[in-house]
């Protein structure tokens, strides 16, 4: 379902059996990728997925997930083989319920270290790491590799309970000063 939302319209998902699939494309298998929208959560007391395509299993299908963590946190997943994998999450700005954020992620593997930057409110936040194995990410990111889901992933469980407006997604890294724009719109 469609409710106002922070731009016109926004999608509404009930945290259990609604999603949007963008399909598998593979549209986006880039060493630079960027992905923005606004998100509105319902609660933050449990882990949603906001946007992906991961299938739970093996990272080897270039599983990538962005997901609200049950402390309030972005956190997001890369997958490129089943022994290379990270996921980090933000440490800076907590989300809360009933309020709308504004959510960047960009990708660019030519960065060598920091690849992957969250910004949130149009502030670029320090991350930390949850987990990684087989050394550094790199190459390329792919969505569309799987079926790519607005509000779940390629898999049940964790999906998100509150609105999502806007979701962008760009074939190249965003710089802080067009995340700023994206934002201020």
């Amino acid at each position: 379902t469609y409710a106002t939302g922070y731009i016109d319209k926004a999608a509404v998902f009930n945290g259990s059996s609604s999603s949007i699939n963008l399909g598998s494309t593979n549209q986006f298998a880039s060493n630079q990728v960027s992905v923005s929208f606004w998100v509105k959560p319902a609660s933050v007391t449990t882990n949603q997925v906001l946007l992906g395509n991961g299938n739970g299993g093996s990272f080897g299908d270039g599983d990538n997930d962005i997901f609200l963590r049950n402390d309030g946190y972005i956190g997001y997943e890369l997958g490129q083989s089943s022994s290379i994998y990270e996921a980090k999450y933000s440490t800076t700005t907590q989300l809360t319920a009933s309020s709308w954020h504004h959510i960047t992620l960009t990708y660019d593997s030519s960065l060598g270290t920091n690849i992957t930057k969250v910004y949130v409110n149009g502030v670029e936040q320090s991350l930390s790491a949850t987990y990684a194995a087989g050394g550094t990410f790199s190459g390329n990111i792919f969505i569309g590799t799987l079926d790519y889901y607005i509000g779940t992933r390629n898999l049940s469980g964790q999906e998100f309970d509150g609105s999502i407006d806007q979701v962008r997604i760009f074939d190249r890294a965003l710089d802080s000063g067009e995340v700023t724009q994206l934002y201020n719109e």
